[in-house]
């Protein structure tokens, strides 16, 4: 398994895990720390940090949530002087379907 990060958000608090040489890390990302109150708009804040401090520019968001595409699509033009790509993966099932 190669190096991998994974952020976790619940209620105020946003986690890394990070594998590095196989071993496992834990840290508690205060910079992604919202007040949000849905959970719809606090992924723009996760994708906006994913892109500054990302070697990759392709982020795929997933979710079945009609308003998350309608935010996404808002703000993916911010997005878009980053010459990132973003894509939605939508779906309830295993055949889902990409939004570009």
């Amino acid at each position: 398994m190669g190096d991998c990060k994974l952020y976790f958000s619940y209620d105020k608090t946003c986690c890394l895990y990070q594998t590095t040489h196989q071993h496992i890390a834990y840290t508690e990302e205060s910079v992604l720390i919202c007040n949000h109150e849905d959970a719809d708009t606090s992924v723009v804040l996760h994708l906006m940090h994913t892109v500054d401090i990302s070697k990759t520019k392709t982020v795929v968001i997933r979710s079945s949530d009609t308003d998350v595409l309608v935010i996404l699509t808002y703000h993916v033009s911010a997005l878009s002087r980053d010459e990132a790509t973003v894509f939605m993966d939508v779906g309830h099932d295993g055949n889902n379907n990409k939004i570009f």
